[in-house]
């Protein structure tokens, strides 16, 4: 039944002409853009509040804030609209892409979306929290905490808000990696044998990204390494469990075939 099932809906999509596929694409198109301009209004309203927000950890740390030309808060506003315009916008641009691919998905990879779309985005959350909360709450002072008397430590806002939106943003993407080889397991690309026996050139690629993400300072490098070392290693559990279910399994990357 479920082969059958299988072969109506590819009858179906393939009963769609390009211009079928093209107009809905426009239709979820539209809509998202006017979502996005929605969100970049409403953020527009919220960006004080959020500037405020941002501010705190370095503000904390005995920092004060300068403006250093007179457009420079007119165009941190601007990035904070539309920063908070992605993420208020950002469940209804999830669900048009999910409506207008979920056709075209089998069962399987419709079943591994479903599982797998919640905890991307608690993953993602839990990134920004962390790299809010803990990471830049250090970080500045740890730069700041190297004072001379008489010199008072100042940014410039705009300059600040561009780091800060520049960490947070990497570190939600990056607490992606146990979703991301969990798809890849999915798919047969990856097998926890195989990610074990790499484990060595993981941790040097993650000390990479780190490197490139952070401040060039080791010790930043390090407090974004440590989380990231951790997640590959709940990956390998979740890519036991996910190979373990898999009804088969591509041959290992690197295997030579029997």
């Amino acid at each position: 039944m479920s082969e059958r099932v299988r072969e109506g809906r590819r009858a179906a999509r393939s009963h769609m002409s390009l211009v079928e596929h093209l107009e809905e694409f426009r239709r979820r198109l539209i809509v998202t853009i006017l979502a996005l301009a929605a969100g970049v209004v409403a953020g527009w309203y919220l960006a004080p509040g959020v500037l405020e927000f941002l501010l705190r950890p370095a503000r904390e740390a005995g920092a004060q804030m300068v403006q250093l030309a007179a457009a420079e808060l007119l165009w941190v506003y601007v990035r904070l609209a539309v920063a908070g315009g992605l993420v208020l916008a950002s469940p209804l641009i999830l669900y048009e892409a999910m409506a207008f691919l979920w056709p075209g998905l089998e069962p399987g990879e419709r079943r591994a979306v479903l599982v797998l779309l919640p905890f991307a985005v608690v993953l993602f959350a839990a990134g920004t929290a962390f790299a809010y909360f803990l990471f830049l709450k250090y970080l500045f002072r740890f730069f700041l905490g190297f004072t001379v008397p008489g010199v008072t430590p100042t940014l410039s806002v705009g300059s600040y808000v561009s780091t800060v939106l520049g960490l947070i943003l990497p570190f939600g993407l990056v607490f992606e990696l146990p979703v991301l080889l969990a798809l890849a397991a999915r798919l047969g690309l990856v097998t926890h044998r195989f990610l074990s026996r790499n484990r060595k050139y993981a941790v040097l690629v993650i000390f990479i990204v780190a490197a490139v993400l952070t401040p060039p300072d080791p010790i930043s490098q390090i407090v974004m390494a440590v989380p990231l070392l951790l997640l590959y290693e709940v990956s390998l559990a979740i890519v036991r469990v996910v190979a373990r279910r898999s009804p088969a399994q591509r041959p290992e990357p690197g295997a030579k075939p029997v």
